[in-house]
């Protein structure tokens, strides 16, 4: 994550490269970063903005906790995941194993 403070907003500069990279829409992801750190945010051009002063370090936990819950596989642990919803449940389908779970939390 490439992260700067300015007054009180922390803004994630490579968000846009962190979605394409993880193949993952950046509304998902910032509504975890949103629901993570407890505060309000949004996207502008291909930046987030986050309202409150946040570590790097910090943030490169947050996100390596979604890449655990929503991009690698639970069956066979690999990245080529893609999330599909089944009428109000969502799903972590894989595409190298075939494997599907259910995911619990809710973003």
């Amino acid at each position: 994550i490439e992260s700067e403070i300015h007054g009180n907003k922390t803004i994630i500069r490579n968000f846009n490269e962190i979605s394409q990279r993880l193949r993952r829409t950046p509304n998902h992801i910032a509504k975890y970063f949103f629901k993570e750190l407890a505060v309000p945010g949004n996207i502008q051009d291909s930046f987030l903005i986050l309202q409150g002063r946040f570590s790097r370090e910090m943030l490169q936990k947050k996100l390596e906790n979604y890449v655990k819950e929503f991009v690698y596989c639970k069956v066979c642990g690999e990245p080529d995941t893609q999330i599909i919803k089944e009428n109000r449940l969502a799903f972590l389908k894989c595409e190298a194993c075939g494997g599907k779970s259910v995911i619990k939390s809710k973003v």
